[in-house]
């Protein structure tokens, strides 16, 4: 395994991670705060944005993959204790994401000059390469925060897993997978069935042996 699969299989195993915490109760967690996270999906989102540009700017300064995984697992540790304490005071509605944001960062990667507030991403210099930030955005959409129904987003993270690199070197698939995902429907049906219906997306691409001519010709017969 090369470096670059090693550093992205432990980005997958901290965002499983995340997704395991925070869409499984159990005694020893907050229920009030997971249930208020289940009821707000862009919460989920934020910490996946989080976790990934923790990772990603680790990754970028420092080449100690466990201290990486240490530090991002971190992040969404301190998130979820910055979200409890207002979950208590029942003001989530008045939740500053850009302090919540830089708090974790300064928390998990420090004095960092390269971070656009105004859109709260991590702002890489031109001339990095990072397969990671590459990967995160590919993957975003496919996670489906929009719908608050799903709550296996630890096995989504798992199907992906082996799915990536068709991801990365075909652009072809994302926006095929985007034009026959969009119009299904935001309901709790899609709880238990979005996951099979992604694992089946990602077997039938797998077999498409598609020129570049034919991907697009397939795209735009896509309604």
């Amino acid at each position: 395994m090369s470096e670059l699969e090693k550093q992205i299989s432990k980005y997958f195993d901290v965002l499983e991670n995340y997704f395991l915490f925070i869409e499984n109760n159990d005694e020893n967690k907050n229920t009030n705060l997971l249930n208020t996270i289940e009821k707000t999906p862009f919460l989920k989102l934020v910490g996946f944005r989080i976790i990934s540009n923790v990772f990603q700017i680790n990754i970028h300064r420092n080449t100690d993959l466990e201290d990486t995984f240490f530090k991002s697992k971190k992040a969404f540790y301190i998130y979820l204790e910055y979200l409890e304490q207002i979950v208590s005071k029942e003001n989530i509605i008045e939740l500053n994401q850009s302090d919540l944001i830089m708090f974790v960062y300064s928390k998990t990667i420090g004095n960092f000059q390269g971070y656009d507030t105004s859109s709260n991403e991590i702002v890489f210099p031109k001339v990095t390469e990072n397969k990671i930030l590459e990967i995160s955005k590919l993957i975003g959409p496919i996670l489906w925060f929009e719908n608050p129904f799903i709550n296996n987003r630890a096995q989504i993270v798992s199907l992906i897993r082996d799915f990536y690199p068709i991801l990365i070197n075909n652009k072809y698939v994302s926006i095929y997978f985007d034009r026959i995902h969009k119009n299904r429907e935001l309901d709790e049906n899609n709880k238990n069935k979005y996951s099979d219906y992604l694992a089946n997306f990602i077997q039938k691409v797998k077999k498409m042996k598609y020129t570049e001519n034919e991907w697009k010709d397939l795209i735009l017969n896509t309604t």
